[in-house]
């Protein structure tokens, strides 16, 4: 079986899938999606896809590539609550204060992206419109490593991932975590408050990760997919 990807190596998602795998993270993952979409619809190719795949739709649409018509789902395979983080030193110790900051100086602060259609850049725009229209510089980053290292030494203000590769970071105190989305704190970082428990808003919904297979997948191979799906 081989997973086609839609990102980079060292993204934080790679650890949600660890079989043979083949990344393509070109325009924002649409070429990735699109190499999983012209594979034979025989179950031995599998997309393994973020809410990216739904977004470009609207802000990095293709041509070649439709997600409703070229894929079926076969299941959700990882969920993720969405975690603010800024640098161990900022001067922010609660959401709420980094909301009242930006209100008061537009466009004061910067946020690291890594991509238009990544959770991360969804994750500010949504917190920033909930929150009064927020107005944040957008810094993008190709690799996570390396934002990730700008945001602990302070070069970048915010950071707006999701909990996975950071656990450790905001253990150690390489990185301060400010809140999570979701109705309840994460399990991994249970002294983490939920934004609504700190008077900021975001929606609950988490990042989603997916196994996609193309479709048009013939009926003769049915029986195949059935022994392959929970392990996706």
């Amino acid at each position: 079986m081989r997973w086609a990807a839609s990102w980079r190596k060292s993204s934080g998602n790679t650890g949600a899938s660890k079989s043979r795998s083949k990344t393509a993270p070109a325009r924002l993952g649409n070429i990735g999606a699109l190499a999983a979409a012209r594979s034979a619809p025989d179950g031995y190719t599998l997309h393994f896809a973020t809410q990216s795949l739904a977004v470009n739709v609207t802000l990095a649409p293709m041509a070649e590539l439709d997600p409703v018509k070229d894929f079926e789902p076969v299941m959700l395979v990882a969920s993720a609550q969405d975690i603010l983080i800024v640098p161990p030193d900022s001067r922010f110790k609660t959401a709420k204060e980094l909301v009242d900051f930006a209100k008061a100086n537009p466009r004061a602060l910067t946020y690291g992206t890594l991509g238009t259609s990544s959770s991360g850049n969804m994750a500010v725009a949504v917190f920033a419109e909930m929150n009064g229209r927020l107005e944040m510089r957008q810094v993008p980053y190709s690799q996570s490593s390396q934002l990730t290292t700008d945001v602990m030494s302070g070069r970048v203000d915010v950071f707006f991932p999701t909990t996975g590769a950071h656990v450790g970071n905001v253990v150690s105190g390489r990185e301060r975590a400010l809140g999570v989305s979701g109705p309840k704190r994460a399990e991994q970082l249970p002294d983490v408050p939920t934004f609504r428990s700190k008077a900021s808003i975001i929606p609950t919904p988490r990042a989603g990760m997916r196994c996609l297979r193309p479709r048009a997948r013939p009926r003769t191979s049915s029986t195949r997919s059935t022994a392959i799906s929970p392990t996706c």
